[in-house]
């Protein structure tokens, strides 16, 4: 292998902490990202016409790193995902605007330009008026383009249960339900270290 070739190999592909794109660095972090979001269980309740259909979502991470292999990591995020909970056509809720919010641990398991991940996290998942606790765990990976940008590539799984109160419009009967829905998300965005050691 000539000198030239190793060279171009060991910058796209070497880690260590001496290394331009050595790992990720202590201190804190901003990102944003686009996702799709997919409802994998619509809703059981019974009553006719209720659901979560799928939709896009859009995000704001912030974060602060300890260490190369931990830190820590808040979401805020929004999608488009449709909400409708009622009976026959009489709605209790019906909404296009859902969000998301969250926090935990992101563990990075190597170090190098290409840094795999993993992240379990819990928080809030909003609907209209109402917000219902969900957690979530997920991973992928963080590419680094310089000493502070990296494009992200996140996949996650969503847990949550939701809650209502729906009305028989003929009986004049009110029952609540509560029915577990998982979404699946799969995002890409970039995050920026803002302070910290290149």
């Amino acid at each position: 292998m000539s000198a030239i070739r190793l060279a171009v190999l060991s910058a796209v592909f070497g880690s260590g902490a001496g290394g331009l794109w050595a790992q990720v660095q202590p201190g804190g972090k901003i990102g944003f990202y686009g996702s799709v979001i997919g409802a994998v269980e619509g809703i059981q309740s019974g009553w006719v016409g209720t659901h979560v259909d799928n939709g896009f979502g859009a995000g704001f991470r912030a974060a602060g790193n300890f260490n190369p292999h931990f830190g820590i990591e808040g979401v805020f995020a929004g999608s488009t995902n449709h909400y409708f909970a009622g009976y026959d056509a009489e709605a209790v809720n019906d909404t296009n605007a859902l969000f998301f919010v969250h926090g935990g641990p992101v563990i990075h398991l190597l170090t190098g330009r290409f840094v795999p991940y993993v992240s379990p996290a819990a928080g809030i998942i909003g609907f209209v008026d109402k917000a219902s606790f969900a957690y979530n765990f997920g991973g992928g990976f963080k590419i680094f383009a310089s000493p502070r940008l990296a494009l992200r590539l996140d996949a996650r799984r969503y847990y949550t249960t939701l809650k209502e109160t729906l009305g028989n419009q003929y009986e004049g009967i009110f029952a609540p339900f509560q029915d577990k829905l998982h979404f699946n998300e799969t995002s890409t965005g970039f995050s920026y270290l803002f302070f910290g050691r290149r």
